[in-house]
């Protein structure tokens, strides 16, 4: 679908970002074994910890990341580079003023989170110092991104992802360096401020040559306003909420359970975000085929797209499900050993909410075309309310491992409210959205990632399951089932098996 819908050059950018995504899933897979074994436990939870605050960092910026790309994109278009410069000028003066904010409040408030998340006393220089420096790198990272954002705009992802597979090799070469001597977190916090510098020179230079008339933008420019604020500041919230929804676990857990506890939620959550980024990646250029078309709630053809891409992403979701739940554990368990149990379960609860997920993509991306990004708020509030009192309910009930179903019914309840809210939108009804395009996906779900499940069970208890015994397991019990699921839909599609869709001949 998205092939025959997409000019060459956006599947050609689609092409860099995935191939800049597997790299770091690939780094990040060989050496993270490594620092897990090297830090710890907890101090390995501290880790999982600093990568949520800049994530939150990264998406507390009043949605200018995505606001430097249209602006760029927009004004590059009419070369008109004077506006485009006073723009991002002001854009730059917004993230400045976020960084020292951030800065300041992690200064102040270091040492409640530190007894909140009960740092060992042997720990606490290491931790206090990873805390303060790393929130001043990933301020300055902000404010990198402001580079990196003008050369997607540009359309130059070639160049974008590029750069951040170079600044990747110092940061893991001097990661394993400083860790190799005893350095723990302070490797950690150096390495990533290396790999920010090389990034913010290497930008710099490409966007010399691939733009010379823009130069880098200046905080001192005067800006014409900005008729950008409400977009942005709607992304902003939205982007906020999907981090909580996905990350607020790790706050729940440690200040509940203790920081040691990070440290299995992180693991599972490195693997079911690996397997369902590339797919959200892939679907990025979903966004300019809205635009391009104006995005119009009550034009047929946008209508016709959203109801045949959901369609789509519904079977794609819940194939990927059925053969990566199975799989989830025994690839924790080839990557960094047997003793992650809790691991291995979590990461099988959150590949099912995460597939729900991104079953709502294509809709979510077209509320944002059309410039609405506010009817995702509700429902994302909602779920998220929900996903924090549960989560301290089942820890309550059954420790670390009851945030995984947590997840899973926050992420239900999403599923459910906005693709209604959005089916009332576009002007047709609820079963359009919401139980059409479902009803043999989820009917060819159930027996495929029975097989897989199955197929893991049968042989996982007759044999102690090495690393490369596992990966075998874990591709076979995949493929089990993604041809269980393919036989169903096969079966399903015969003219008398075939699953009727009520609304789709109105669509």
């Amino acid at each position: 679908m998205i092939g025959r819908l997409l000019p060459r050059r956006l599947a050609r950018n689609a092409g860099f970002i995935l191939f800049g995504r597997l790299w770091f899933i690939l780094i990040w897979f060989v050496v993270t074994p490594r620092i897990l074994h090297t830090l710890g436990p907890e101090r390995f939870g501290v880790w999982g910890l600093l990568f949520l605050l800049s994530g939150y960092l990264a998406t507390f910026d009043l949605g200018l990341g995505t606001t430097v790309v249209k602006f760029t994109a927009e004004h590059a278009a009419g070369a008109d580079w004077d506006r485009l410069h006073s723009t991002l000028g002001e854009i730059t003066r917004v993230y400045l003023i976020l960084g020292v904010v951030w800065v300041a409040a992690l200064v102040a408030l270091h040492p409640l989170l530190m007894r909140g998340l009960h740092i060992t006393p042997e720990y606490w220089a290491e931790v206090r110092f990873a805390l303060l420096a790393s929130s001043a790198v990933f301020a300055f990272a902000n404010l990198v991104g402001v580079g990196t954002g003008i050369l997607n705009g540009l359309q130059r992802m070639d160049l974008a992802n590029g750069i951040l597979v170079l600044s990747s090799m110092p940061q893991v070469g001097l990661l394993l360096w400083g860790l190799a001597r005893g350095m723990g977190l302070y490797a950690v916090v150096i390495s990533t401020a290396a790999g920010w510098l090389v990034t913010a020179v290497a930008t710099w230079v490409a966007l010399r040559g691939v733009a010379p008339q823009l130069r880098w933008p200046s905080v001192a420019s005067r800006g014409e306003g900005a008729p950008w604020f409400r977009f942005s500041t709607l992304m902003q919230l939205n982007n906020v909420l999907q981090l909580s929804q996905h990350q607020i676990d790790k706050l729940v857990l440690g200040f509940l359970l203790g920081v040691s506890s990070v440290g299995d939620f992180e693991l599972g959550f490195r693997v079911a975000n690996a397997v369902q980024s590339l797919p959200v990646l892939a679907l990025s250029p979903l966004l300019p085929a809205f635009t391009e078309m104006g995005a119009a709630s009550h034009s047929q053809p946008f209508r016709d797209l959203c109801l045949r891409g959901t369609r789509s992403l519904a079977m794609f979701s819940l194939l990927l499900a059925a053969c990566s739940i199975p799989a989830a554990p025994l690839v924790i368990r080839a990557w960094v050993g047997p003793d992650h149990r809790v691991a291995e379960g979590l990461a099988q609860w959150m590949l099912g909410a995460f597939a729900l997920n991104l079953c709502t993509n294509v809709a979510s991306t077209a509320v944002r075309a059309a410039g609405q990004p506010e009817r995702e708020v509700a429902p994302a509030v909602s779920a998220l309310v929900l996903h924090v009192a549960v989560s301290v309910v089942f820890i309550r009930l059954w420790g670390a491992p009851g945030v995984g179903p947590a997840m899973l019914l926050a992420m239900i309840v999403w599923w459910v409210f906005f693709l209604a809210r959005f089916a009332r939108w576009i002007d047709r009804p609820v079963s359009a959205i919401l139980v059409d395009p479902f009803q043999r996906p989820i009917i060819c779900f159930l027996p495929a990632l029975g097989v897989g499940l199955a197929a893991v069970a049968a042989v996982e208890s007759r044999f102690t399951l090495g690393r490369w015994p596992a990966l075998l397991l874990a591709a076979g019990a995949g493929a089990a089932a993604a041809a269980t699921f393919a036989l169903a839909w096969r079966l399903l599609s015969g003219p008398r098996g075939a699953v009727q869709v009520p609304g789709r001949n109105a669509a």
